[in-house]
């Protein structure tokens, strides 16, 4: 940044041509007076895929002329110019639209207040202008230091001119090379076009096209599927270390199926090479039939098999499920959810909200629908319990919201299995699964996203439900109440089981029951009465009490069913 307090150590801006290279030839540098280089100009010849930049302009001869100063303002090469612009009108900023290079004398700047000038060169700056030149001599001999303070401030690139040069010149001279650089680009594309589509109509197959690809952008190029596995590549071995590279996802019926991958540093040319390419890979999956169906057959299959134990072996299972892109990874493990609908929405209906859901919430995931059940599985992170139960809502939420747009309906519960490390492990977790879900369909309730851990008791008692002895429990533990109610159409029992599940607290049971605490009293005592006392703070009398209860929710789900 310079100073144009003290001309001492303001240095002057002048083009010096470079020689020392033949390709360079009609190059500029923008250098001090001292030799140091501030920015470098591109060529004024062949512009390949290069946008017109503020350091190009100030190497142009026509403006080298006014001998141009650069008063603030850094990084010229990267500064796009779209547009030259000459006003001498104060208000001109609303009237840009960006990226354009404004000239003025500063003819309707004279008499403005320092306030105003702050005020112009925030307006320009909040239009996203390229930068400010001012010709000095005419209005102004220095620049007045508020718009310099303020050019700073916001970051605008201000230039001054020491000679006069003709603003129409300038103007000419410069938009002929951007609509000359618009057309070089546009006809470059189109032989990106044409050098793709000639290779997708030889059939010559992915790689191939891929190769086309590589050439076109001038550096390698890699096909990945969306589960990182690779596809296609214009090299044999991959680079070892750390490398730059540019990529784009590749679009399928919709989908990201995966992306193309240039490996060399971002510029115009390969962004315009990966617009077209992602395009030419999609036709050609779609052209070959390598897509997805395939893989999403296979995993609906391989998710059968596992809820129906109909598989050769664990290692059978472990390569289905490496070759169909859910084998995890590092640290990851898997999870099993299995999703229950309310709304009367058919389960084989909802398997495409639970794919989506899936594809969003794990990425690659096996999902399928057997014997009523919805079930998904996939890769997780982490196993720790509040993150799953996190996955877990998301993946009610996401199915939710595909089951508007398209069949109605909502998600009443979901229930995960065991966390599991290896595939083998998924046919007990999808067993668990299968079963809390069994037992949650016929308890009903409100929506609910439930690990398996939090209906273990309920899956001990199922099994003992028709049980002489269980029965035999539940009457010496809460028998009297259910007499009490079946006599009198109370409903001391459930009192007693809302009382429990809010950990004892009165208020939050009269809430939950919807009556009042001095209602909630009155019960709480005949209870305490029926039971021959309600020492809830013995934790034996609690947790049999509690058991009881369970088994009668069972009991009574059964006999509903």
């Amino acid at each position: 940044m310079c100073s144009f307090v003290d001309e001492a150590v303001v240095p002057q801006v002048r083009v010096v041509p470079i020689t020392h290279r033949p390709a360079d030839r009609g190059k500029g540098h923008i250098v001090a007076s001292d030799g140091a280089v501030i920015d470098e100009a591109s060529p004024f010849g062949h512009r390949e895929w290069m946008p017109l930049n503020l350091a190009d302009v100030l190497a142009h001869p026509v403006l080298a002329r006014g001998r141009p100063e650069v008063v603030c303002g850094d990084e010229l090469g990267r500064r796009e110019v779209r547009w030259v612009h000459t006003s001498e009108i104060y208000e001109i900023g609303p009237l840009l639209k960006g990226g354009e290079l404004l000239l003025t004398t500063g003819l309707g700047l004279v008499g403005k207040s320092d306030e105003q000038l702050v005020q112009y060169v925030e307006d320009l700056a909040a239009r996203g202008v390229t930068g400010l030149v001012l010709e000095l001599g005419r209005t102004f001999t220095v620049v007045p230091p508020a718009l310099r303070r303020s050019a700073e401030a916001h970051g605008l690139p201000l230039v001054v001119l020491h000679g006069v040069v003709p603003f129409i010149e300038v103007t000419e001279q410069v938009h002929h090379l951007l609509i000359d650089g618009e057309v070089a680009v546009l006809r470059q594309q189109q032989e990106v076009d044409t050098e793709l589509l000639e290779g997708l109509l030889t059939g010559a197959g992915l790689r191939a096209l891929v190769l086309r690809i590589a050439r076109l952008a001038e550096c390698p190029a890699t096909v990945y599927a969306g589960d990182g596995r690779l596809v296609a590549s214009s090299r044999d071995t991959p680079e070892e270390g750390p490398e730059r590279t540019v990529e784009r996802a590749v679009p399928v019926f919709g989908v990201d199926w995966g992306r193309l991958v240039l490996h060399g540093d971002d510029n115009p040319r390969r962004q315009a090479v990966l617009d077209r390419g992602v395009v030419a890979v999609s036709l050609e999956l779609v052209r070959t039939g390598t897509l997805a169906p395939a893989r999403q057959s296979a995993r609906r299959e391989l998710m059968r098999d596992i809820a129906t134990g109909q598989f050769r072996s664990a290692s059978d299972l472990a390569a289905r499920a490496h070759a169909v892109g859910v084998a995890p990874r590092g640290q990851e493990q898997l999870l099993v959810v299995c999703v229950g609908l309310a709304g009367g929405v058919a389960v084989e209906s909802a398997r495409g909200a639970a794919t989506e859901a899936a594809r969003q919430v794990l990425g690659p995931a096996l999902v399928t629908d057997v014997d009523g059940d919805l079930l998904l599985a996939g890769r997780v992170s982490t196993s720790g319990d509040a993150a799953v139960r996190a996955v877990l809502r998301q993946i009610a939420d996401t199915i939710d919201r595909e089951l508007t747009l398209t069949h109605g309906g909502r998600v009443a519960y979901v229930v995960s299995g065991p966390v599991v490390a290896e595939v083998p492990g998924l046919v007990r977790s999808t067993a668990v699964a299968r079963d809390a879900s069994r037992i949650l369909r016929g308890l009903g309730g409100g929506r609910q996203v439930l690990m398996s851990a939090d209906v273990g008791v309920y899956r001990l008692l199922s099994r003992l439900v028709d049980d002489p002895e269980l029965e035999t429990f539940v009457a010496e533990q809460i028998g009297g109440l259910l007499e009490y109610d079946a006599r009198h159409g109370r409903e001391l029992v459930r009192t007693l089981d809302v009382y429990l599940a809010q950990s004892l607290s009165k208020s939050r049971t009269a809430v939950a029951l919807g009556i009042r605490r001095q209602t909630l009293y009155a019960r709480l005592e005949r209870i305490s009465a029926l039971l021959g006392g309600l020492d809830l703070d013995q934790r034996e009398r609690r947790a049999a009490l509690d058991l009881a209860l369970t088994a009668w929710r069972l009991r009574t789900s059964a006999m509903a069913r």
